[in-house]
Parts: structure tokens; sequence; C-alpha cells
């Protein structure tokens, strides 16, 4: 994609996109095995923090677990891709964490979604964009991460995301192991797609300009990620990075009619999985927790390719069940959840529209 982000258009198709992205399901996308699998790998972290008495080191450790499982898109990558994406994951989480901590955590975050996003200018680098935006996110917004030194962050983080790397390997078995032409070696997004007369650092100079819809965007994800970072502190939400988190799934999207459709059914999903997910919650206790938290976990990464909405309403209460068994008695946290997606949803909005406004006027 020459443009990743921040495309024009008209919006005036977004119902009818909408209803069609909301009644399609892609059950080609259903994958059972790595449902079951992302549920033993989180949850088995879990048990191990509980009874070794590091619920709190476990906890980082399973938030890498996630964050690699979210990233991973394709089913068959060499291992050396893998761990890097894993140490990738544990750098953005550590230097957000540290950005959250400091007094000018506002402005910091800031500019470094804007350089997370802005380096999306390069072809095939969306879902690492995405995932680092999301876990610096999360990093800077996380409660009580300050209590855990920068660099015991970051290896349990990393611990984490290695974790899923022995999942993926156990799954795909000794292939991975020796050079396999079927196996899929990925290149530097750069170098693979760039031209031969065209250096790394050119498309970054080129597109330094408010002329650049996609220096519009990362200025616009900026801004937005900001002003959601500071709502959040100003209101004192218990969950802040929800609300990031929400803006970067959202505004992170390459077409404003994706966008408006992606926002319309993650709210869908979310207040139907909150339904969920309280009744669990009042009705669960001790082990079975665990036991729903495995179900949710599976279910949700075996269908999250297939429907968004759908995936949403799996996530929510597998993210409720997840801290409740961290933090019990948190009776609050569906309220919280919805709340903190709705505001994150309305920036996401203002974002893209602030987007398409720019575009327009100078038309």
């Amino acid at each position: 994609m020459s443009q990743p982000y921040g495309k024009t258009g008209s919006t005036s198709g977004w119902p009818y996109n909408f209803l069609h992205s909301l009644t399609s399901f892609d059950f080609s996308q259903l994958n059972v095995s790595a449902g079951v699998r992302a549920g033993v790998l989180i949850t088995s972290l879990l048990i191990i923090g509980a009874f070794s008495n590091h619920i709190r080191e476990a906890t980082l450790g399973v938030l890498g677990t996630i964050f690699f499982l979210q990233g991973r898109t394709k089913q068959s990558l060499a291992i050396r891709t893998l761990i890097f994406a894993s140490v990738i994951n544990a750098s953005a989480f550590t230097i957000g964490s540290i950005i959250g901590t400091t007094y000018l955590a506002v402005p910091l975050l800031a500019v470094g979604l804007f350089i997370i996003s802005y380096l999306g200018i390069y072809p095939n680098t969306a879902i690492i964009v995405m995932i680092s935006a999301v876990v610096f996110s999360v990093g800077a917004a996380l409660p009580g991460i300050n209590n855990i030194p920068p660099g015991e962050r970051f290896w349990l983080f990393l611990v984490g995301g290695l974790w899923g790397v022995l999942g993926a390997v156990t799954s795909l078995g000794w292939q991975l192991l020796k050079k396999n032409p079927a196996i899929e070696e990925a290149k530097p997004p750069v170098q693979a797609h760039l031209r031969s007369n065209q250096g790394v650092v050119d498309p970054l100079r080129s597109n330094m300009s408010l002329e650049s819809r996609h220096f519009q965007f990362a200025v616009s994800f900026a801004v937005i990620g900001a002003i959601g970072l500071l709502i959040a502190q100003g209101l004192g939400l218990m969950r802040g990075y929800w609300v990031l988190i929400t803006v970067c799934v959202l505004l992170l999207r390459s077409e404003i009619l994706v966008t408006f459709s992606f926002t319309a059914m993650l709210i869908i999903g979310t207040i139907g999985g909150t339904v969920i997910g309280s009744i669990i919650i009042a009705n669960v206790h001790s082990i079975w927790l665990l036991v729903t938290l495995f179900v949710f976990t599976s279910i949700f990464y075996a269908i999250k390719n297939v429907n968004y909405a759908l995936a949403s309403l799996f996530l929510t209460p597998f993210i409720l069940v997840f801290l409740n068994i961290l933090i019990p008695g948190q009776t609050l946290l569906a309220q919280t959840r919805i709340l903190d997606t709705i505001i994150g949803a309305a920036l996401s909005l203002l974002g893209v529209f602030s987007i398409w406004a720019f575009s327009y006027l100078k038309r």
C-alpha cells in the first residue's frame, strides 16, 4: 500500500459497509487448533504464576504472549522472525512504561505514536505498526507498572513472547528448524519492496510534509492518542489503556469506511461481551474462572479473523475474566470497559473525520 492510512473518500456508504461486514462470516479463517493452543499458552502461564506466588510477573508474561499471538498473522514464519517480533513488542512496552511514569507522559506518548505510525509508510508493515502502537500505549497507561524495574518489565514481556514462539514451534513442528522453501522467510519490509534505486530513508523524507496523507495521519493519530491519555488521566479511569487500545485498533485502518464499520462492530461486540462477562464473574469462582478463561481465550483466537463483531463479543469476557482472576471483586469492570471503548471510538472517529475534513478543504 503506497498510502497505508488515512485514505479519504466519501463516507456516505458506511451503513451498507457496516451491515455487510457485520453479516459476513469468513469461516475459512476459523482455526480451532490455534485457539486451543492460545488458551493453553495463556492459561498455563497464569497457573504457573499463581502456584509460584508470582502472579504479577506472570501477568506481564501473559501480556507478552497475547500481543505476540495478536501480531502473528501467518501460519509459517521463520523462528528468527518470531523472536524478532517478541523483542520488538517487549521493547515497545518497556519504552512506553518508562514514558508513562514521567510528568511528560502525554507529549512523549504523542511523539512515540507519531514515530510508530509514520514508519508505516513502508509496505507490509501495517500489522507491525498496529501491534507496536498498542503495546507502546498499554505500557504508557498500565497502572502500577512503576513498581517493577524497567529491565524486569522487558524480560518478563519478552519471556511471554518467547512462550508464544514456543507454542508456534510446537504447532508447526521441526520444519521451522530447517531451511524449507515452503516456509515463508519474512524479508525486511523495506528492502523487499523498495525499488533498487530508492534509498531506505527516501520514503521518510519525501513524506515529511503536510501534503502527504500519511504524514497527516501520523500527526492526527499522535494527537488523538495524546488526547486519549489526557482524558484517561483527567477522569481517573480505572483502565485508561483501553481508551488507547481502542484508538490504535480503530484509527489504524486503511479506509475511512472501514474505520466507521469497525467502530460500530466493536461497540456492539463490547456491549454484548460485557453482559456475558458480568454474568460469568458474578456466578463463577475459584478454579472455574481459569476454566472459563481458557474457553473464552480459545474461542476468541479461533474466530478472531472470522468476523470482527463476533471476535469482540468473545474478547471482552476474556479480558474481564482475566482481570478478575488477577484482582478479584472488580464490580465496575464491565461499565469501565464500555465507557473506555466508547471514548476511544469517539476519539477515533474524530481523528478520521479530521483527516477527511483536511483533505476535503484542500480540494
